[in-house]
């Protein structure tokens, strides 16, 4: 009986009846039977898809269920170019828009989207991306996901990956140039198709790539771009979500200092750009494993986790976050302020932690082993509080440094380097071993008293206790000095700041820290190189994040 709205005396609530193929007497295949039932349906009332696939744009009413019989049963494709395969309109606070049970395989601007005050959820919803976001959600006040992933199709590691078919990547279709821009389209003598038309081209074996034909008549390469977008969401809860193989950033959460995102156990995995880009946002994340995330020959710092404040205040607060094998960084830290506990970070290509302009970075019972550059780099840091933790086996490694048309790279590989800053300053219990240039490379700045003195009597300069620091041939143990010329300076590399150091003697800066080198700190006579701030962070746009959000309704 389609279309009929019938009481559920049992569950106390309200289904949508109907009939299709595949699926029971209570359930929908077909494209305008679903819409239909969608369109007539009203809040505490359920809409069910059966055991089928079903093409086109769903649009779910406030309040409303939509419901699959599972990820593996129940699929929603969408190739709209201007929308989303499925839209919600946020239900009341208590009366979450649901969306639950089924797959979605998009080539639209986004998988699942959703705009305005109010709540949603999915549970148990995978969204496959070809092009655009996978879930894109904007001024919702509650956000709540479980069991829920987003698959892009940018290859895993491993595979015949050609990354060149990732280097240019379209926001999604519709944000291109207007047509008829005639400061866009005029170099263009000769047309190479029709705008609006579309291909997909072979890609070896990783794939196809998707491409669309822009108004000036060129064929312009298009993939997913964000997994999961939130921008200015209230509050978002995420339990067990995995996003993997994104071409513009896994994660992107942006907001003005008030939004909070709150994610237990998840996985971001190859994805390009960052793994998590967060801004103005004060984030809990509880077991998160963040790896393989790749620049895609960007020049532009990649990491697997971004932390900032640009936005309003930022912070972010871990318990047994793992950064494993990314291309670029682990962490950075730009103005937020950070608490660490039980972080392990091994295997990245370049720092593992990278704070700086920040006003607390806590950091505890952390494991950090065989990364390039640094374990942890402090730069403008203040609030610093490293406990109990093992820093170890960092390699030496070309860190690129330059301002202007002028750059170049300085080598290092310490365990902790701390740069500039001179106030609040703690490491206790702490092991440097066996890093490749030296386990602590301290900048004394102009805080040092004679001869070398910065804990200071209040204990509010810089200060060590138990720290013990083992290293063998030329590693050497803890070097500190005061700082003297600017190397290099960009803001086209991902460090803007190669600095070098005047060494000191060993003396009064050094008490707290057990030497167990074969290398001699006291009579280090040459110079040593220092990490600056991590130049600009090519940004997420928050008030139109990659086109995702504008042109959908």
């Amino acid at each position: 009986m389609s279309g009929i709205l019938r009481a559920g005396l049992v569950l106390g609530i309200a289904t949508v009846l109907a009939a299709g193929c595949d699926s029971g007497p209570s359930e929908y295949c077909d494209a305008p039977g679903l819409q239909a039932a969608l369109a007539g349906a009203h809040a505490g009332e359920t809409v069910q898809v059966g055991a089928c696939t079903v093409a086109g744009s769903f649009d779910v009413r406030a309040g409303v269920t939509l419901a699959g019989r599972g990820v593996g049963q129940t699929v929603l494709q969408g190739a709209d170019p201007h929308g989303a395969v499925v839209r919600l309109k946020p239900g009341a606070v208590g009366s979450a828009t649901v969306l639950t049970g089924l797959r979605i395989e998009s080539s639209s601007l986004a998988g699942v989207h959703a705009r305005g005050a109010g709540a949603i959820a999915l549970r148990d919803v995978e969204v496959r991306s070809n092009e655009g976001a996978g879930l894109a959600f904007t001024d919702v006040s509650s956000v709540t996901l479980e069991r829920v992933s987003a698959v892009g199709p940018v290859p895993p590691e491993g595979t015949d990956r050609l990354e060149g078919e990732f280097q240019r990547v379209a926001a999604m279709a519709p944000d291109r140039v207007e047509p008829g821009d005639p400061t866009t389209c005029a170099a263009v003598t000769a047309p190479e198709c029709t705008p609006d038309e579309r291909r997909v081209m072979g890609c070896g074996t990783c794939g196809a790539a998707r491409q669309f034909c822009d108004p000036c008549g060129l064929w312009t390469s298009v993939v997913a771009t964000q997994g999961l977008v939130l921008g200015n969401v209230a509050m978002s809860t995420l339990t067990d979500v995995d996003v993997r193989g994104f071409a513009e950033h896994g994660v992107v959460a942006l907001g003005d200092g008030s939004p909070t995102l709150s994610w237990t156990r998840g996985i971001i995995a190859g994805n390009i750009g960052f793994g998590l880009y967060a801004d103005g946002v004060r984030a809990t994340l509880s077991s998160v494993h963040v790896q393989s995330t790749f620049n895609g020959f960007r020049s532009v710092a990649s990491a697997a986790a971004y932390f900032g404040a640009t936005g309003g205040a930022g912070s972010v607060e871990t318990t047994g976050l793992t950064l494993d094998d990314n291309r670029g960084f682990g962490a950075i830290h730009v103005g937020a302020q950070a608490t660490h506990t039980g972080l392990v970070a091994t295997g990245n290509r370049n720092a593992a932690l990278w704070a700086g302009d920040t006003t607390r970075f806590e950091v505890s019972d952390a494991m950090l082993s065989g990364n390039r550059v640094a374990g942890i780099v402090l730069v403008h840091a203040s609030g610093v509080a490293i406990s109990r933790s093992m820093v170890a086996a960092t390699t030496l490694s070309p860190l690129r440094v330059g301002r202007g048309e002028v750059f170049g790279s300085v080598m290092l590989g310490d365990g902790i380097q701390i740069f500039d800053s001179t106030t609040g300053v703690s490491l206790s219990n702490v092991t440097l071993e066996n890093n490749a240039r030296t386990g602590l490379a301290l900048d004394m700045g102009t805080a040092a008293g004679s001869p070398g003195e910065i804990c200071h009597a209040a204990r509010d300069g810089v200060c060590f206790d138990a720290v013990t620091v083992r290293g063998t041939g030329t590693q050497h143990g803890a070097i500190a000095g005061n700082m003297r010329a600017v190397l290099l300076n960009t803001s086209m590399m991902p460090v803007d700041g190669g600095y070098t150091v005047t060494p000191i003697a060993t003396g009064t800066w050094d008490s707290g820290i057990t030497r167990s080198i074969e290398a001699d700190d006291g009579v280090f006579d040459g110079s040593m190189e220092m990490a600056g701030t991590v130049g600009p962070i090519e940004a997420p746009r928050p008030d139109n994040v990659a086109g995702t959000v504008g042109p959908i309704e």
